[in-house]
């Protein structure tokens, strides 16, 4: 039987009527949101879930196989401001990793050190983000350094060719 529909949760605090739905593929999330009483402009909106899940700034995007979730809120209203060094994001990382250096290093695009520092291992889960009293983006940072790396990786086997 080809997949057609697709169940997802839709939840948050600008939902009006939350729960789980089965929606059909291809339908324009926008669409679905206006359906379950989503009428605020100003929204966050995040697929996936509260931790790891992605946000997103346009949702003019289909419901694809993948969707399982999607949390509306309010946005973030609070500023970044500089690390504190209080080691929060240090205690709840799964891989035990020294992320309060990665949003510096990212900041000076120094991606040698922050390999150096493990970012190969970050499974990207977002306790850090969600603890950091400073609200800084220690897994967007990561992202950066992951993507770089790629780059350069792709870069050196079109000089040298495959396999090298």
């Amino acid at each position: 039987m080809p997949l057609i529909e697709r169940a997802a949760a839709f939840s948050g605090e600008k939902i009006e009527r939350p729960g789980n739905y089965m929606v059909r593929i291809g339908t324009l999330e926008k669409e679905f949101l206006t359906y379950c009483g989503v009428t605020d402009d100003n929204i966050a909106v995040r697929l996936g879930g509260p931790m790891m899940g992605v946000e997103v700034t346009d949702i003019d995007i289909p419901v694809i196989k993948g969707t399982n979730g999607i949390i509306v809120s309010s946005p973030k209203l609070a500023e970044l401001s500089e690390c504190i060094r209080c080691g929060c994001c240090v205690d709840v990382c799964p891989m035990e990793l020294l992320q309060l250096y990665f949003p510096v290093y990212a900041a000076n695009a120094d991606w040698e050190a922050m390999e150096d520092k493990g970012t190969a291992n970050c499974v990207e889960y977002g306790c850090c983000d969600y603890i950091c009293p400073s609200h800084i983006a220690i897994v967007q940072s990561v992202k950066d350094c992951k993507k770089s790396h790629r780059k350069g990786r792709e870069f050196v086997q079109r000089i040298r060719g495959p396999g090298i």
